[in-house]
């Protein structure tokens, strides 16, 4: 397949280079960063743009990956007429790019990507959607070309999904940090919560994330949770977070709010 990329990001990175490893020719990167263009255009063997103007005409795929709020003003200045037209966001409509294509659709990776890690596409969720069959079957073929997971979800659920995402891996990693922030206040290192982080996450993996919880809250232990209300006295951004959050284990459980 042939394929052009908007963006030159995270995903627009680990897309783009697992597309290439996998037989694809990635004919363009477009980025208005001059240097990122020609950054992930030399690991691709690509040409490096900065316009999508000037974007090649001959291709199977132009996929956007860039920032959602600027996902709507690039796909005005597409014109393509046989080429499939994606993006990669998970809160943007599908028929934001109805006037770039008569072929358009949703190529949303249900992951967190990181330019320091690389990940484990084969383990990658692509949730997928096309104004034509045609252009699914595109998506589908380029999805399972690099060993995704294909699930096909309209535009409703893959907001929910996003939605979700943010629950699940942002506000999770900003706990982590908080955490951190915590211990390193008494000289603790980080590294002493790598197995109990790990270990949460394999059993919210293996089992219901509902059954399998923990902690004072989930025990309505009263005793211990003001205790650490005391301790986060003098920190009330932090006391309040766990207020709200202990509150919402309470009624998820049935238990007596606090």
């Amino acid at each position: 397949m042939r394929i052009s990329i908007i963006g030159s990001g995270n995903v627009a990175t680990h897309l783009g280079k697992a597309f290439y490893h996998s037989g694809h020719e990635i004919a363009d990167i477009c980025s208005p960063s001059p240097g990122h263009a020609r950054a992930l255009a030399s690991l691709v063997n690509a040409r490096a743009l900065t316009q999508p103007s000037a974007l090649r005409k001959d291709i199977d795929l132009c996929l956007i990956a860039v920032k959602d709020d600027v996902i709507e003003q690039l796909a005005s200045a597409l014109d393509f007429r046989e080429t499939v037209v994606a993006h990669t966001a998970g809160s943007i409509s599908m028929q934001t790019l109805s006037g770039s294509s008569p072929y358009y659709g949703v190529f949303y990776p249900f992951q967190t990507f990181s330019a320091f890690r690389e990940p484990d596409i084969s383990r990658v969720p692509f949730c997928l959607e096309a104004n034509r069959q045609q252009a699914l079957e595109r998506l589908r073929e380029l999805a399972e070309s690099i060993g995704g997971k294909i699930v096909e979800v309209d535009s409703p659920g893959r907001k929910t999904l996003h939605l979700a995402a943010v629950f699940a891996s942002n506000f999770t990693n900003h706990l982590y940090a908080l955490a951190g922030e915590l211990i390193r206040e008494k000289g603790l290192p980080f590294d002493i919560m790598r197995s109990l982080i790990l270990e949460t996450a394999e059993k919210a993996v293996n089992a219901d994330p509902f059954t399998a919880q923990t902690g004072p809250a989930v025990r309505n232990d009263q005793k211990v949770i003001r205790e650490h209300l005391h301790q986060l006295e003098g920190q009330p951004a932090l006391k309040q977070l766990y207020s709200l959050l202990s509150a919402s284990i309470l009624n998820s459980h049935k238990k007596p709010n606090i």
